[in-house]
């Protein structure tokens, strides 16, 4: 067995009490694969990571160190992925934002912004001088508050009767939203993690789930065609299991005042090196992409993002762990233009040249205008364009 594995092994076991509802996702998860293999026209299937793993610092987790990752590109990404016929196994951080339900406090704000305008525009062009007086209708009235209480505000509620209604401006909103999951909902399936641990373990889980399914395809089944997009902002460096304190890390004012020398030399001994300056040494998290594209799913289309805040690095790097890790294609962005801009590094029509596309929300000036332009996702070009490079490869698959 590869070492890496084994030290997954070692992982899983260690963390089996945050994997004990197990056996539960795998009937979830297999239930939801016979109805797409089932269906008659969907016949790929991407998953989808998204959001930041945590790294915890001691073992009952307490503090842990993040990052930037909302989650935000993996939710636009998977509603463009459906959209285009694809079932999306969604493999995100908890608590991170999800396909169609981030539009919901996106689509509020934008309503409430548009509404404030008009109430801007209305009051300027209705104030009215006299000979006598000035008339100012920007009066203070009870709704000046509104915007601030969120979800409370798209309904309303009957004490009398005990009904509560949804507001016809809030249905403005929120039924399109609706509408798409509705149409998509069945073919999007969610499961979380928290820490890199989790993160690693619940990879390799779903790759050897999806890989079966190619393996064990019988002649009257149709041909699935899978795909990994890996959008989630993985750590780089962790602490490891057997050098994070078993509770809370303390600090020296709470240890001076609660215990002494005498009462726990083995508590302060392992404690008292960390209550000044707390130093941490960490490990660098292995690499386990190798694995996905060789073992764990060969079968798989791989999509690997490449995060820097360096534009002399980015590209240099994203070579780099193309030839490494064998992706097909690696999606380079900045973390300062993550949003309007991204790099496509890949091999075309298995050459061994590297080819470098760089795709930009200003691609279309022509057709579309300013305003749209500042509005416009990126995934809504990016997607499209990693389906034409999937696609083409399925093609040369088949030939």
């Amino acid at each position: 067995m590869n070492l890496l594995d084994s030290w997954l092994d070692k992982l899983e076991i260690e963390n089996s009490s945050r994997h004990n509802n197990r056996d539960f996702m795998e009937h979830r998860l297999n239930s939801w694969l016979n109805k797409i293999l089932d269906h008659s026209t969907i016949n790929k299937i991407v998953c989808i990571t998204s959001g930041g793993t945590i790294v915890p610092l001691e073992t009952n987790m307490v503090r842990y160190i993040d990052n930037f990752s909302t989650g935000l590109r993996g939710a636009l990404s998977a509603e463009y992925f459906l959209r285009s016929n694809y079932a999306v196994l969604y493999f995100h951080r908890k608590g991170s934002l999800l396909p169609f339900l981030h539009r919901i406090t996106n689509q509020q704000q934008n309503y409430h912004r548009e509404k404030e305008e008009e109430q801007q525009q209305q009051q300027k062009c209705t104030k009215e001088v006299d000979s006598n007086n000035l008339i100012n209708t920007n009066n203070n009235n009870s709704n000046g508050n509104q915007n601030n209480i969120g979800i409370f505000n798209w309904f309303m509620f009957n004490p009398q009767d005990n009904k509560l209604q949804l507001k016809e401006n809030s249905l403005q909103f929120l039924s399109s939203i609706f509408n798409e999951y509705t149409m998509y909902g069945q073919y999007l399936f969610t499961l979380d993690f928290e820490t890199i641990e989790d993160y690693l373990i619940g990879l390799r889980w779903i790759a050897k789930q999806l890989e079966a399914i190619h393996v064990n395809k019988n002649s009257t089944q149709k041909s699935i065609h899978l795909s990994f997009y890996l959008s989630a902002a993985v750590s780089d460096y962790y602490l490891n299991r057997e050098y994070r304190p078993e509770h809370k890390i303390q600090t020296k004012s709470m240890l001076s005042t609660t215990t002494t020398a005498k009462s726990s030399d083995d508590y302060l001994d392992k404690s008292l090196s960390r209550i000044e300056d707390l130093h941490l040494s960490l490990q660098p998290v292995p690499k386990v992409m190798k694995l996905l594209t060789t073992l764990w799913s060969p079968s798989s289309y791989v999509i690997s993002f490449k995060l820097e805040t360096d534009h002399q690095l980015l590209l240099v790097k994203a070579k780099q762990s193309l030839e490494m890790y064998n992706p097909n294609v690696i999606v380079a962005n900045l973390l300062q233009t993550r949003s309007k801009e991204v790099w496509l590094v890949f091999k075309q029509n298995n050459t061994q040249d590297i080819t470098v596309e760089h795709i930009n929300t200003e691609n279309n000036t022509d057709e579309i205008n300013k305003q749209q332009i500042i509005s416009q996702e990126i995934e809504s070009i990016l997607i499209p364009r990693l389906i034409q490079l999937h696609e083409q490869t399925i093609d040369q698959t088949i030939k």
